[in-house]
């Protein structure tokens, strides 16, 4: 998703890889993170590093194109609400960085490990859709379902570690919600005639750099 609006703002989408580094981070540090692996830590933020660099160039892009002529306020306004939903589903994803950080034997457990999973094909999902596929909807996984199969699995023995899920359960509810939001802003955007100019304009540009 991200590429692809950042192409709007003129960024090669060969030059970045945001979505590539979400996918790593939800697949990878939250499902098989592993703190005594320093090589991984240190990939990780490497990370980490990327993702905040890509947002913080798709903000000022978005502001470019605001001040481009024929940007219309709805343009804008879609764009925002989509980068608004990334945002919540960022700040979800640092909390269970920070909760991870407290107790490290919670980021393996198979309630969450499933979810995550589902998120991260839902997020894939995403990028082939923005860049042009049609992704049937069966294809995207039940996140309000997944959620709801891991709130249940959370055990009521306080000497367990999931009687401390609680707060894991929160912000997978905010993941949820995030993700299923920007689900339907980028539905609605894929069927307006700017998505298919802009998608034409994009194919047209990389035949274009493929004769280069």
């Amino acid at each position: 998703m991200i590429v692809f609006l950042l192409a709007i703002g003129g960024v090669p989408p060969k030059d970045v890889i945001w979505a590539r580094g979400v996918n790593t981070v939800v697949g990878g540090a939250l499902a098989r993170w592993n703190p005594a692996d320093k090589s991984w830590l240190q990939e990780l933020e490497r990370v980490r590093r990327g993702a905040r660099t890509a947002r913080a160039n798709l903000e000022a892009s978005i502001d470019r194109l605001g001040s481009e002529p024929g940007t219309t306020r709805e343009q804008i306004a879609r764009l925002s609400a989509a980068l608004a939903s990334s945002h919540r589903f960022i700040h979800a994803l640092m909390a269970l960085d920070a909760v991870f950080l407290q107790q490290p034997a919670l980021a393996s457990s198979p309630p969450l490990t499933n979810f995550l999973s589902k998120v991260e094909t839902t997020l894939a999902l995403f990028a082939s859709t923005l860049r042009g596929a049609r992704a049937p909807s069966k294809d995207f996984p039940n996140l309000r379902e997944e959620h709801r199969l891991m709130v249940q699995s959370r055990t009521s023995d306080a000497s367990s570690a999931l009687a401390r899920f609680d707060s894991i359960n929160i912000e997978a509810d905010r993941i949820t919600n995030s993700v299923n939001t920007l689900a339907e802003q980028i539905t609605q955007w894929t069927r307006t005639p700017e998505f298919a100019a802009l998608h034409k304009r994009k194919l047209e540009l990389e035949a274009e750099n493929a004769k280069i």
